[in-house]
């Protein structure tokens, strides 16, 4: 549902898997395959996607902790990226992070 092309439908399954990924902690792995989609895919280039997006991988980052972290790497990576909007997304998500000062255990 995410990766249909309709944006109403694409935003509102984000909605959804936002609200999946915030409530439902212990099952990680449907939501957590989604999240190099949820990097390389999503139109963040609006507001309203980007804002989603990045609670999204928030949580995501927040769940996961150690070496089972696979969205840091995934995130670090594109920092060297050549596509700009990529690589500016993946440092805005790193950022709020930061901002929010809750305890992420890298």
């Amino acid at each position: 549902m995410i990766k249909d092309t309709n944006l109403v439908n694409s935003f509102e399954a984000l909605q959804c898997l936002h609200s999946y990924v915030r409530f439902a902690p212990e099952i990680k792995q449907v939501a957590f395959a989604c999240h190099i989609y949820l990097l390389e895919k999503v139109n963040t280039s609006k507001t309203n996607f980007r804002d989603i997006t990045m609670k999204i991988i928030t949580c995501m980052l927040r769940r996961l902790q150690g070496p089972s972290n696979t969205i840091l790497p995934e995130l670090l990576k594109r920092f060297k990226s050549k596509n700009a909007k990529s690589a500016t997304f993946c440092l805005q998500v790193v950022l709020e992070v930061f901002k929010t000062k809750e305890q992420v255990m890298i």
